[in-house]
């Protein structure tokens, strides 16, 4: 018996050092390969926050609608205060809420803006959003509670115990770099610095009426997760606790998608209410259209501006933040 468990105990430590190694080895696909070819965004972000020297005057926050529309540059030349994009792909408010405990640590913004995108409001899942953004964060509170408060217990587990399998979807691109084929995604734009991403393309009219993603769209307030909606009200409070300008924004996307939505209105006048009962403004630029926007002009998908839609919306948004700011 003794025998049978010592074999079990060797075999099971082989196995997770094994995992250990794999999972590790895997990683790199974000932090060497792609951060090679400067497609791993989120590392780039961190490390230029990191090294930036000069405060951080305008911060903003949310998902990919946040870092590939709000154009750090424009924003500065039109408000004469530096700015930094800490938007992340998929990032929920959960992500949002340590981001900003980290950025805090180190400077004091004079405001805060919130890009409000209702799909990351329907999932409290932290391996995508979360993750890309807690492995890079350095060492110190706000990654500590991040890990601690943020993630689940399971992912918690999962991330501490089986990175192999956390990092399992880079296992065919590793495959094919160790054949010698192409093992980089197709780039979607080019980090131009301050966390932001440009992408100069455009979308064909008709793919955006005829192949639209929003064409069976059926996501409605019901889905929200309530811990979302909690952490959003805890960055409302905590701006607060230190006389932090908050002000939630929503970039617009395509007319034509937001017309596909068919419960846009309802989605909208959600967030509303809720800025409403926080007393924080609410800006939405899917009701409120900017005229000098064109669907077939400034959007390279369904989804999101290029990097000439980002700099019109931009300089738009700055004559809101001059007058929050004032």
């Amino acid at each position: 018996m003794k025998k049978f468990l010592l074999k079990i105990s060797i075999y099971s430590a082989l196995l997770i050092g094994l995992n250990l190694l794999l999972g590790r080895y895997l990683k790199t696909y974000e932090s060497v390969d792609m951060a090679a070819g400067k497609q791993f965004y989120p590392n780039l972000r961190w490390q230029e926050f990191y090294a930036e020297s000069d405060p951080v005057e305008v911060l903003i926050l949310g998902s990919s609608h946040a870092y590939r529309s709000y154009e750090p540059y424009t924003l500065e030349a039109e408000l004469g205060r530096t700015v930094f994009n800490m938007g992340s792909s998929a990032q929920s408010p959960i992500t949002s809420y340590y981001l900003l405990r980290e950025v805090m640590d180190r400077h004091r913004p004079a405001l805060v803006i919130l890009d409000l995108y209702f799909m990351v409001f329907t999932s409290d899942e932290l391996l995508n959003n979360g993750l890309a953004n807690w492995s890079y964060m350095a060492e110190g509170p706000a990654r500590s509670a991040f890990f601690r408060e943020g993630f689940s217990r399971r992912d918690q587990v999962a991330v501490s115990l089986f990175p192999a399998y956390v990092y399992r979807k880079y296992a065919e691109p590793k495959l094919k770099k160790l054949l010698g084929r192409s093992y980089l995604p197709p780039k979607k734009g080019d980090y131009s610095g301050k966390g932001f991403v440009g992408f100069t393309d455009t979308l064909a009219l008709n793919i955006l009426q005829n192949y639209n993603q929003f064409d069976r769209f059926t996501t409605g307030t019901a889905d929200f997760t309530s811990r979302c909606e909690d952490y959003l009200q805890k960055i409302v409070m905590l701006c607060r606790s230190e006389n932090i300008p908050l002000v939630f924004s929503v970039a617009p996307m395509p007319e034509i998608s937001v017309e596909k939505i068919g419960n846009y209105p309802e989605l909208s006048d959600h967030f509303r209410q809720i800025a409403a009962s926080l007393e924080v403004p609410y800006w939405d630029y899917n009701r409120q259209r900017l005229t000098v926007l064109r669907d077939g002009v400034h959007y390279y998908d369904d989804d999101h501006m290029n990097l000439a839609g980002a700099r019109l919306f931009s300089k738009a948004v700055a004559r809101d933040v001059k007058n929050e700011i004032q």
